[in-house]
């Protein structure tokens, strides 16, 4: 399996403030994987990333490997102040 480490900037919990379209984990990983943001889709209840193709199909599905993502997005979600951190995801096959 492929891991996947993702850090999470200042920069993007800034811009997020800014924008609140979107959380600043899905910055990061659109970031990291050098794609749109638009076709990043952060499944919490499943603790998972799903990335889109063109055609609106999941081209690759990724897992959180602790729950540090999920305790963030829970803080951004309650408008908490958030720090920059890293996590890593694994490619699901």
């Amino acid at each position: 399996m492929i891991t996947v480490k993702v850090g999470v900037s200042k920069y993007d919990i800034d811009r997020s403030e800014r924008d609140r379209s979107q959380c600043p984990i899905t910055r990061a990983i659109s970031k990291k994987l050098q794609i749109s943001a638009d076709d990043v889709e952060v499944r919490e209840e499943e603790e998972s990333v799903w990335i889109w193709d063109e055609w609106d199909h999941p081209s690759e599905v990724y897992s959180f490997e602790n729950d540090a993502v999920l305790n963030f997005i829970c803080s951004w979600k309650l408008m908490e102040a958030v720090k920059p951190f890293e996590f890593n995801m694994k490619k699901r096959k």
